[in-house]
């Protein structure tokens, strides 16, 4: 539901009388008190299309019936919202031809009764969900448990991420920068004053980035507040001189790289500065875990350009730089994408990071890498063995 639901606050529970827990699953259970038979359809409770929706199964068995009805429990203080997608799929209560209720199933967590007593969409309480989900793919509809899966699993990335953000700012900092009822003035401030002055702060903020291996085009936790609210207005001599220090904690060196070659910030770097700390930062973006943020890397690196990046791109060419292990708890992705990467096309179809990197050698004219080129593009097949030759004949064409 995270990724596709836009939240309208509707109104607090508590203050429309919704603060009861049973009244939303009362409700529910004494419209469908007599029902007979459940059917599950395609399709949501919106944007209909009734001639492509079709039956994915029918249960008439009235002790499952009941043992279903009763699996679907609310948690009306996480409900209050309204998730932008119609729901998939859609589970209809019949007594009889009669249809009693209707409810549309959103992302294996909540239920949307478009047409009954439920002003908002519920979310479901703590075991129902997955519950029902189960229920669902017994009988073959298995969407809603991966999507359920799913949902588990990013949760507990982000359980994992905020613990690393809660040590490095301590309990009070980290409570004001997080809670969500502070006006955002007062959640930023919270976080600039975390650190006495701004070469800290960017040590700080660079350190919270890199606390986790989030692929570098998401936006999840912290990390949209420092790089779009703290770093930019830090005075660019502070965050030139914290680069150095940067270098001496791997945390903080990993969020250093993401800013730098991730969000393109190697653009506010003064030349100098930048060729004494690309190869560091470089060697560290190209150790990512995740392919798409080592990708990122690569261009940022060939736009960089220089005696430092190229040497960190050859080191990539050789296979010379160890993607890092990433941890069980950090597998599953959150938080929204960025789009901080603009690919060239010709990288479109590679999937080796050596095969990228010859091509940026190329186009940067490092002539000394012919030979090696030559030998790598002999050892890739497919569209990686098509982009090392092509980085032969460009580095052929140049001369």
């Amino acid at each position: 539901m995270a990724r596709t639901a836009g939240l309208l606050l509707l109104a607090a529970a508590a203050a429309a009388g919704e603060d009861e827990p049973n009244r939303w699953e009362a409700a529910l259970r004494e419209t469908v008190a007599k029902c007979d038979r459940i059917r599950v359809r395609s399709g949501g409770t919106c944007h209909r299309r009734p001639e492509r929706e079709r039956t994915l199964f029918e249960v008439r068995d009235a002790g499952e019936i009941e043992s279903t009805v009763r699996a679907i429990r609310i948690a009306p203080h996480r409900s209050w919202f309204h998730c932008m997608c119609c729901g998939e799929p859609t589970i209809e209560f019949y007594a009889g031809d009669t249809l009693l209720a209707s409810l549309g199933f959103h992302h294996g967590q909540s239920l949307r009764w478009l047409e009954g007593e439920w002003r908002a969409d519920a979310a479901l309480a703590a075991g129902s969900a997955e519950a029902l989900c189960r229920w669902l793919a017994r009988h073959g509809v298995a969407g809603p448990l991966k999507e359920h899966e799913e949902n588990v699993a990013e949760a507990r990335s982000r359980e994992a991420r905020d613990a690393r953000y809660r040590a490095i700012l301590g309990d009070k900092a980290y409570g004001m920068a997080t809670t969500g009822v502070l006006p955002d003035a007062v959640r930023l401030t919270a976080l600039y004053q975390a650190a006495q002055d701004d070469e800290a702060r960017a040590l700080l903020c660079w350190k919270l980035l890199g606390c986790h291996e989030g692929s570098w085009e998401r936006r999840g936790g912290l990390d949209g507040d420092v790089t779009h609210h703290v770093l930019p207005k830090l005075e660019p001599a502070a965050v030139a001189k914290a680069l150095a220090a940067a270098e001496e904690d791997a945390e903080t060196l990993r969020g250093a790289a993401r800013w730098v070659l991730g969000m393109r910030e190697w653009k506010s770097i003064p030349r100098d500065v930048l060729d004494r700390h690309v190869a560091a930062l470089g060697r560290c973006g190209l150790a990512h875990p995740r392919a798409e943020s080592r990708r990122v890397a690569l261009i940022s690196l060939r736009n960089v350009g220089g005696e430092g990046a190229i040497a960190v791109l050859r080191a990539a060419r050789a296979g010379e730089v160890v993607p890092r292990r990433l941890a069980p708890e950090e597998a599953a992705e959150s938080g929204s994408i960025m789009g901080v990467r603009g690919e060239p096309l010709e990288i479109r179809e590679a999937t080796s990071d050596r095969a990228i990197a010859a091509w940026f050698l190329a186009e940067l004219g490092d002539n000394e890498s012919a030979a090696a080129i030559r030998r790598l593009a002999a050892e890739l097949e497919g569209s990686d063995r098509a982009l090392a030759q092509r980085a032969l004949e460009h580095l052929s064409e140049a001369r």
